[in-house]
Parts: C-alpha cells; sequence; structure tokens
C-alpha cells in the first residue's frame, strides 16, 4: 500500500480495502493462454495424423489465430495489471493503467454509492458501481468523462448524473467490490445493490463531449498580435510628440520676434537747409 500514491501526494490508508482488478484479469487471461495452448498442441498433434489437404490448413490457421487473439489479450492485461480499487475510510480511490492516472471521490463528495446488477439470470450478466456526486459533475473530466450517465436516480433527492464503473469488464469484480462497499462506504451514503434490466448500462455521451471541447477551444477567426497592436499605438504617440514639439518651437519664435527691439532709424542723405 505504501505505494500508492494518489492526487497532491495523497495515500490511502494502510489497513484500506484493495480489489486488484489488473492482476485478476491478468491472471485470467493467463488461464485463457493456456487453454489456447493445450488446444494448439492437441491440434498440431492432430494435423500430424492427417493427411495434406485443406481441413488440416484450417485447422492450422484457426489455432493459429487464436493463440495470436490469446496473446494480444494478455499483452493488454499486462499493460494493465497495476490497476486496482482501492477504498478506505477517505474515499474510494481508481488507480488505472497508468501511474499518473489516479481517480479519488472523498465520501463527503458523494450523495450515495449502489451497485447496479442484472442478475445471474440476464443474457449478459452485468453489474456497474454507481457513485452518485453532492455537488456538481464534471462531463468532460479527463479519466471520467467516458463514466458519466444520465439515468433516473435510485431514491428521491439524488442527481441523475453519476458515475457509472463497470464491474464485469472480461472478469466479475462485483462481489469483491460489494463486500468492500458494505465495509468502507459510510452507512448514510451505501444503497447496496439495486437490480436493473439488461439494457441498463448505456453509452457515454461522445457527441457532447466533443461538442464542448470544440466550443472551448473555438477562438476568433482573426486576432491581431500584441505586437502589431502596439506599434501603432506607438507611432500614433510619437507623431504627436513630434507635432507637439514642432507647435513648441514655433511658438518660441514667435515670441522671440514680438519681443526683439525696433531697429533704429537710418541716417538720411539729405541735408536739411541751413538758415541765417
Amino acid at each position: 500500500m505504501g505505494t500508492l500514491s494518489g492526487p497532491h501526494g495523497r495515500r490511502p490508508a494502510e489497513d484500506a480495502t484493495v480489489i486488484r482488478s489488473g492482476r485478476l484479469l491478468l491472471a485470467a487471461n493467463a488461464v485463457a493462454w493456456w487453454i489456447v495452448v493445450v488446444l494448439f498442441v492437441g491440434a498440431a498433434v492432430l494435423s500430424g495424423l492427417l493427411a495434406h489437404g485443406i481441413g488440416r490448413d484450417v485447422l492450422v490457421g484457426v489455432f493459429c489465430f487464436l493463440s495470436f487473439l490469446t496473446l494480444f489479450m494478455q499483452f493488454g492485461a499486462w499493460v494493465g495489471r497495476h490497476e486496482r480499487f482501492v477504498l478506505d475510510a477517505e474515499g474510494w480511490w481508481w488507480f488505472q493503467e497508468m501511474a499518473e492516472d489516479v481517480v479519488f471521490l472523498p465520501w463527503d463528495s458523494l450523495a450515495a454509492v449502489a451497485i447496479y446488477s442484472t442478475g445471474d439470470a440476464a443474457a449478459h450478466p452485468t453489474a456497474t458501481l454507481e457513485l452518485f456526486p453532492r455537488g456538481a459533475i464534471d462531463r468532460d473530466d479527463r479519466l471520467l468523462w467516458k463514466r458519466v450517465r444520465d439515468a433516473d436516480p435510485p431514491a428521491p433527492g439524488l442527481p441523475r448524473l453519476r458515475y457509472r464503473i463497470p464491474l464485469t469488464y472480461a472478469i466479475d469484480q462485483a462481489g469483491p467490490m460489494e463486500e468492500a462497499c458494505r465495509e468502507r462506504v459510510p452507512a448514510g451514503l451505501w444503497l447496496g445493490r439495486i437490480w436493473q434490466p439488461d439494457d441498463y448500462v448505456g453509452a457515454p455521451d461522445r457527441a457532447g463531449y466533443r461538442r464542448r471541447k470544440r466550443k472551448r477551444k473555438r477562438v476568433p477567426l482573426f486576432v491581431a498580435p500584441a505586437s502589431a497592436i502596439a506599434a501603432p499605438e506607438a507611432a500614433a504617440g510619437s507623431a504627436a510628440q513630434d507635432a507637439a514639439g514642432a507647435a513648441a518651437q514655433h511658438a518660441a519664435g514667435s515670441a522671440a520676434q514680438d519681443t526683439a527691439p525696433a531697429p533704429a532709424p537710418e541716417p538720411s542723405d539729405t541735408v536739411a537747409p541751413h538758415s541765417d
């Protein structure tokens, strides 16, 4: 437990309940892998007993395809081997495939917790963990937007929007999750297991998510850069300063001309007549 680290360096409690979904899936795929290997060996032996022909080639081709498919699934399970659900006194944790992808929902941020299930009698038994937020829900959260569903609440006062976490994808984790919820979820939040019709799971709102994403990225058709806006303003400021300076120089010149002394009269060449 000491190696698990959540948002802002928070860690689950040492006595937390851990459901190692990644390792369970890896083990299940390993069993399927060995089954395919045994069948492939049997097919190889059988094909050796058959004469060369279309039947032998088809048999070998089918089991080669199944081996490749099982190997591919095993590789995917190996990548997600660290995925796990953790429940402690603080809240619900989901450590996903990548180490930095951690979801943490404190109990005080939830209004209710339940497990929806179609039951074993359904054609495809399905179970999901329903987490009802107490306040507004982020429909575009990077890790949880695919898990948001809009459906009728199981009890009055609960929101329609909730996080729906699959528990029967490839392996059945409904039993361990229900036991962990009974132990860890506060009594006022836990609603227990609620039966649902076969087609209740639904699908994420991919179209709405893309529309909201495009709206957030939308920008004006043309935005002038800051340098282009600053340049005309600077030019206008320089022109205004030049005009003010020229006006000041002109005013100073006019004032100097007004205050200059009048020039002395030039001597005349005409001699005034002398009277005796």
